[in-house]
């Protein structure tokens, strides 16, 4: 059974931080975690996930982002994530920790990775809950949708400019002040600290989360594979069938007394097959964007997918 969870109030330079914290049950302890939540929502969002790891001997933090829950409002516009991390590392060194796991859903799991990799000897390790892995081009759609001078609706009489206005809000996760914190992760270079984290990773994502189909980005392995680098192994094969390989192959069965229209009707249906058999093993790829290196292991296993690997390696 786990400890009460209790809230306390950190003063940071510019405000109070609100925390939920609590002591992890029995006389093992293990790292303690730190919880990021996401944005317009609060630390109360992972009470259960506190509780859960409490019990399981784990001391739990999880502090409001400030600008939400009870964490003190700030008094101009932070210009990047870098202002919400300073803030968190000024908590995190009053907590004290020699080193804990971390944790963050959406803004926090973009906050999370940059304090991974600024505080590195703090981090044990890091989950990302929704990271958002995007392109430039994604986050300028995204900063778009989130700008509110940019009119995306107008009255109509039918008022169904009222029906798309609510289906926009219930695709977004919030909207109002916490479009501060947006425009920040939306101009997070996320790939550059995501690529210089240096502690074991774990990223998840639900399905019907707003950012899963970005999700598959975080293993450049499983990246998809874009329309215009689709290779044809068919019409590959074919061209590689008329070469210096398939002619020593049919002199060779003349070597068997076959003719030589013999010989080339046997390589022409060798070519045939292999043909076949390349363009149904690159369907995955050209109908689903799977590439190689998952391929590799849905067929020999996560470590018997790194043969796969090194075979494009050398």
């Amino acid at each position: 059974m786990s400890n009460p969870i209790k809230k306390a109030y950190f003063d940071a330079p510019e405000g109070q931080i609100h925390y939920r914290y609590v002591s992890g049950s029995g006389e093992e302890k293990e790292l303690p975690c730190v919880f990021l939540h996401m944005s317009a929502d609060s630390s109360g969002h992972f009470e259960k996930m506190l509780k859960l790891y409490a019990a399981r001997g784990y001391d739990c933090y999880a502090p409001d982002i400030p600008g939400f829950g009870g964490s003190y409002d700030p008094e101009v516009d932070p210009p990047s994530t870098t202002y919400y991390v300073e803030a968190y590392s000024h908590f995190l060194k009053f907590l004290n920790l020699s080193k804990f796991h971390l944790l963050g859903h959406h803004s926090g799991a973009c906050l999370s990775g940059e304090i991974a990799v600024k505080c590195p000897s703090l981090v044990a390790s890091v989950t990302l809950a929704g990271p958002t892995i995007m392109t430039r081009q994604d986050q300028l759609y995204f900063l778009e949708l989130l700008n509110p001078s940019v009119p995306f609706n107008k009255p109509v009489s039918n008022g169904s400019h009222l029906l798309k206005t609510w289906n926009f809000l219930k695709g977004i996760p919030g909207l109002g002040k916490d479009g501060v914190i947006y425009n920040c992760v939306f101009n997070h270079d996320f790939w550059g600290y995501f690529e210089k984290i240096g502690v074991s990773i774990l990223a998840l994502c639900a399905r019907d989360d707003i950012l899963w189909d970005y999700f598959c980005r975080v293993n450049k392995v499983v990246y998809p594979i874009p329309h215009d680098k689709n290779i044809r192994c068919c019409s590959l094969l074919h061209i590689l069938g008329v070469s210096l390989s398939s002619w020593t192959i049919g002199s060779s069965l003349i070597g068997y007394d076959l003719t030589a229209g013999q010989a080339c009707g046997a390589v022409l249906v060798r070519t045939a097959i292999a043909s076949l058999s390349a363009f149904l093993t690159g369907t995955p790829g050209t109908v689903h964007h799977l590439g190689y290196g998952i391929l590799g292991r849905a067929a020999f296993g996560l470590w018997g997918s790194y043969f796969c690997v090194m075979m494009n390696v050398f």
